[in-house]
């Protein structure tokens, strides 16, 4: 992970997603450092592919969007991480 995770600075991503939630949590804190030490917001997606119901892993408030399979995780998602109708799509 960590020799990813140092290759991503020079690719110079518009944008970072997230489809696995072992990859979500480090990623997410490589692309903040990276946005701050470039003076440039990278945007960063988080991609829910679960149905039902999802591990904690997949969510952070400090993701840009994110997106899940149904309205019955976006539901759950909306009351658990964020205020209603903000970032889960």
């Amino acid at each position: 992970i960590r020799r990813r995770l140092q290759s991503l600075q020079p690719l110079q991503p518009d944008v970072v997603i997230s489809v696995h939630p072992a990859m979500n949590f480090t990623p997410l804190k490589k692309t903040i450092h990276i946005s701050k030490h470039q003076d440039k917001h990278i945007p960063f997606f988080t991609v829910v592919a679960d149905l039902g119901s999802a591990h904690r892993m997949w969510f952070s408030k400090h993701v840009d969007k994110l997106y899940v399979a149904s309205e019955r995780l976006r539901v759950s998602v909306s009351v658990s991480v964020s205020p209603p109708g903000s970032k889960a799509r």
